[in-house]
Order: structure tokens, then sequence, then C-alpha cells
């Protein structure tokens, strides 16, 4: 059973517990506090024990801070690649730290790198647009601004799938899931953890949206679990102000047949 440690709530949904005291007892940096977008550890451990096995290999196209770097620990092989310099360079501090046995950090576009291949993709993949559409502009600036707009905003290389609009990011997406399949062998998976977004009051699925494009690549989408999120400070923020956010992220696990 996926999560079998964990409680459920009354839609079943897992109750992971918030990871930063656990976070700030692992070798990570303190810069890897600063990413907005943050995996949580225990979500990804729970992903990493239920999909694979001690010695497979585990590819991460977007490795932003190195979270998956929790999955070392336990004695998996590591492919992260990352195309943000400053995120690189706080992975190959976490690394230092971590010193697992076998890891390999690749700078760049997931586009141009892949396929790689490995037994199990565990990712979060980035947002076409994460900042438009949120209601952002209605409720001020907030202390995430910068990071953010460091992640996928203005601040981000050109490259970044987060700046793209729905209907580019859509067709790269298609690209990169393309070449997941390709990196991943026979019998592997692909966990993709996912979150719904509120546009202008109406709530978009984007799982179902990623359901759709994996679906096209070859994967077969085995399960699909949901947890309920201790939320950000910008969706508190967002919430005193009148508007829906949400509450719940997807876990998407495929398999390559």
């Amino acid at each position: 059973m996926f999560a079998e440690q964990y409680l459920r709530d009354e839609h079943g949904w897992v109750l992971f517990p918030s990871d930063i005291a656990y976070r700030k007892s692992l070798p990570f940096p303190p810069e890897v506090f600063e990413h907005p977008a943050k995996a949580n550890l225990y979500l990804l451990e729970a992903i990493v024990d239920y999909v694979s096995k001690p010695g497979e290999t585990i590819l991460d196209p977007f490795g932003g801070t190195g979270s998956i770097l929790v999955a070392g620990i336990s004695g998996r092989d590591l492919i992260i690649l990352e195309l943000e310099k400053p995120f690189v360079e706080i992975i190959a501090k976490a690394i230092e730290g971590f010193q697992p046995d076998s890891v390999t950090l690749i700078p760049g576009d997931c586009r141009q790198v892949l396929p790689l291949a490995c037994n199990h993709v565990v990712t979060s993949p980035p947002y076409g647009n994460i900042l438009q559409g949120t209601g952002l502009k209605n409720v001020g600036k907030s202390s995430s601004d910068t990071a953010m707009n460091k992640y996928a905003g203005t601040g981000a290389s050109t490259l970044n799938l987060g700046r793209l609009n729905p209907f580019l990011y859509g067709q790269h997406m298609r690209r990169v899931y393309q070449l997941l399949y390709e990196s991943v062998k026979p019998g592997g998976t692909m966990t993709v953890i996912i979150k719904d977004r509120m546009k202008d009051g109406v709530r978009e699925f984007l799982s179902e949206v990623c359901i759709r494009t994996v679906a096209q690549q070859g994967f077969q989408l085995q399960e699909w679990y949901k947890w309920k999120t201790p939320g950000t400070a910008q969706q508190k923020l967002m919430r005193s102000k009148g508007f829906d956010t949400v509450e719940d992220e997807d876990i998407l696990i495929f398999a390559r047949p």
C-alpha cells in the first residue's frame, strides 16, 4: 500500500507531515529554503520506497534544489537534471553534504539531454505561465516573489518551461514526456507530482491534462493518489483575500509496459 505508514483524511488523501524540520536536519544548504516549490520529502520517500528497489536508477529531469537526494539515502542511484544555474549550484552543494553512492548531476535543458537510461522517473514538472491568472496581481507582492521569479518568471532562463504560454507549454511537455518514455526501461515507472490550480475562479484540472499527454507517449496510468498539502504563505494570503485555492496535490504513477 502506498504511504501506508501515514494517516488519511475523510477523502482518502494522504496526510504527509510538514518536512521543514526534517529538511533542516539534512545536509541541504541554506539557500534551498528560498525555492518556492520544493517537493515534500516524506512524499518523495514514500514514492521512492513504493516504486523502486535499492540499486535501481531514478531520474529527475527537473531537479530544483535536489530534494530527490533523499532517494540516495535509501540506496538508489540518481540522475538529476536542472536548467537554472542557481539551483544547479544548490544541488551541487547538497550532493557534497549527502555524499550519495551514485549520483549524476547534469546542468542543462532536459529536452537537449534526454533520453537517459533509468528504471524510474520521479519528478514535479514546472507550470506554464506560473504567475498568471492566479490572483497574485490582486493581492500584492509577497516575500516569495523574488524566488518565484527566479524559478519560472522573467528572472529565469529563456528556456524555462515555466515562462511559456499554455499552448507552447503543452507542446514542449509532450516532447519531454516522449523523451522520458524513451528513458525508462520497460517495466519501469514514471511518477508525476502535479497540482491543479485556480484561474479566474475556475479550477484547471492539470492532472487530467497530464494523464492524457503522457498516455499519448505510451505510458499507462497505474495508480492515482492525492495528498493534502499544508499550504503555502501565498495560499494563505490569497484565502484571506477571498480567493479559492487548491488544497490537494496529485501523485500520478505511470508504467512503461
